[in-house]
């Protein structure tokens, strides 16, 4: 209580303005030093820390005991800009310094000072005008604001932001949450999801200019905030979700290339439109990738790109075409081939069961699936795209490997098993060309080359059998035998067939190299079965499409 009365005592002697104006001298004295590059001498560092913390300590006190006295009525901002600055400076300490424990104490006094601005509550009649001019909202809007002031702001700004935001969900604890912790984390997602709203085109600004940084740091610190924010709430995550598409949809507008080309038969030269990738879109499309993995964004970015959905918009509803466009591009530009292994990885993450919110025992399978797998149109449209990117000997085995991958993705359910059985009984070569592209530049020192052809032995071998292990997604369709022969156009009375050749290749490679014998052992398995008499059952269940 003492201590309560000397502050109160302190701020009727109108001691803040002074410790602010102390903390905002010390770090105009330590900022510029910073800026021309120059390192403060440790004797320096220790009397300005020894001078910051109990300063910041009283402002913390202070500011906090304030805002609770007086709730939504008080207004005063003053202090924020200094808050900011510091915290700024602080992060501009190398991690090797031998005061970095200091600086981590400062700087989340910093936080713990801001945080005081989030005190008071908001009653339930308050109005959206109401909730804009909150002490909370407007704290949101100064720090935003900050963060776009200078470049080097742009680190120390994301980094206040994402320490003041809750964390994600699930939360680690040691213990299980009673019923007034959850009831206190889920009201404090619910008023910063609020908040956050008023400030929408300050969120917005921030997220299209960092978003075309190249420095890892903060593109890693973004990342994160975009998760953080998309995480709050199903609102939150719509429109992260449509910020980061409005941003790769843009960057489109900077890959249309025009080649032409002649039919031959002296007619009129015709000019095809190509998608090329450009570094930016390839950047932008990297950022895409990384927050797909998060389900809250990839259920939000599944509900605008539904075709047959309400909340379906047209410039989100073509975005899955233009990618799938991209991938099939061939060209030799590295931002391009790199477009191409986020577009993949973009897929794998659409179709991954895993990456989803409604899981638990409580939801059905089907339901899973329906909820955390994109509509049967998409779902024929990427599986027909990745098989033919898997058969264009043109492409890179960096985007080829995990087109594999995403195949056996589909095999762990019936619903994407039965697409990739409808598009394979259509594409009868597109393995074959694959299996070509690899008898052609067959070498047992490339792990490409290898890795692409254990994934693809696997990859067959589950489309005869059950998957073993993995997801428990009640997988019922296969494969038959004879299917499978007219998959990879095989005849037992064949003498000339990729899997002939490779099947040499790896006996020769296997008397030299041991680690090959896994590999070998799996082809000689499936050259055992198709080269065996068919056994196919006549009364096997036809594949038919499930229903969602």
């Amino acid at each position: 209580m003492k201590y309560k009365f000397n502050l109160l005592e302190m701020y009727s002697g109108d001691c803040l303005p002074i410790l602010t104006n102390i903390i905002q001298k010390t770090c105009e004295f330590l900022l510029r030093p910073w800026q021309q590059g120059f390192v403060p001498s440790s004797d320096q560092i220790c009397y300005h820390i020894s001078v910051i913390i109990p300063t910041m300590s009283m402002i913390r006190a202070t500011l906090a005991n304030l805002i609770q006295a007086r709730g939504v009525e008080y207004r005063d901002l003053t202090c924020l800009p200094v808050l900011f600055e510091l915290h700024t400076v602080l992060c501009s300490v190398p991690l090797s310094s031998m005061f970095l424990e200091e600086v981590h104490i400062i700087q989340k006094e910093v936080i713990n000072t801001l945080m005081a601005y989030t005190q008071p509550d908001i009653q339930q009649a308050d109005s959206e005008e109401a909730l804009s001019q909150s002490l909370w909202t407007k704290v949101v809007k100064e720090l935003l604001k900050y963060i776009v002031k200078a470049p080097y702001t742009y680190l120390s700004g994301l980094l206040m932001v994402s320490e003041l935001l809750p964390l994600p969900l699930p939360l680690q604890t040691k213990e299980p949450l009673n019923a007034e912790e959850l009831s206190k984390a889920i009201n404090m997602r619910k008023l910063w999801s609020m908040h956050l709203y008023a400030a929408t085109p300050q969120l917005q600004e921030v997220i299209q200019l960092l978003s075309t940084s190249t420095c890892q740091p903060l593109q890693h610190v973004l990342r994160r905030v975009c998760w953080q924010l998309s995480d709050l709430s199903a609102h939150m995550a719509l429109v992260v979700t449509r910020f980061v598409l409005d941003i790769v949809i843009e960057s489109f507008q900077t890959m249309k290339v025009t080649r032409s080309e002649d039919k031959g038969d002296g007619e009129t030269v015709e000019e095809v439109e190509e998608r090329v990738a450009s570094p930016y879109a390839s950047k932008m499309l990297n950022l895409l990738a990384y927050v797909l993995s998060q389900p809250s964004i990839k259920c939000a970015t599944l509900q605008l790109t539904n075709k047959s959905g309400s909340a379906g918009e047209e410039k989100y509803v073509e975005l899955f075409p233009q990618l799938l466009q991209i991938l099939n591009t061939v060209c030799d530009r590295v931002p391009h081939i790199q477009a191409q292994e986020c577009i993949v990885s973009i897929i794998q993450s659409m179709c991954d069961v895993e990456v989803a919110i409604v899981m638990g025992e409580a939801y059905t399978i089907q339901d899973q699936i329906a909820q955390a797998l994109p509509c049967k149109e998409y779902m024929s449209q990427i599986t027909n795209s990745l098989l033919d990117h898997m058969g264009n000997p043109d492409h890179n085995y960096a985007s080829i490997l995990p087109c594999v991958r995403t195949l056996v993705m589909f095999t762990d359910h019936n619903y994407g098993f039965f697409h990739l059985k409808s598009l394979l009984e259509q594409k009868t070569t597109a393995l074959g060309r694959l299996m070509v592209r690899i008898n052609t530049t067959f070498s047992k020192d490339s792990s490409d080359c290898l890795s692409t052809l254990s994934t693809l032995l696997e990859f067959l071998r589950l489309l005869v059998e059950l998957p073993q292990d993995g997801p428990d997604l009640t997988r019922t369709y296969t494969l038959t035998q004879t299917e499978l022969r007219a998959v990879l156009s095989w005849n037992p009375s064949m003498e000339n067939h990729p899997l002939l050749d490779l099947e040499k290749l790896l006996e020769d490679s296997a008397k030299e190299e041991e680690s090959l014998e896994s590999l070998l052992d799996n082809m000689v398995n499936l050259m055992k079965m198709l080269r065996e008499p068919s056994h196919d059952t006549q009364d096997k269940s036809a594949v038919v499409e499930p229903a969602l």
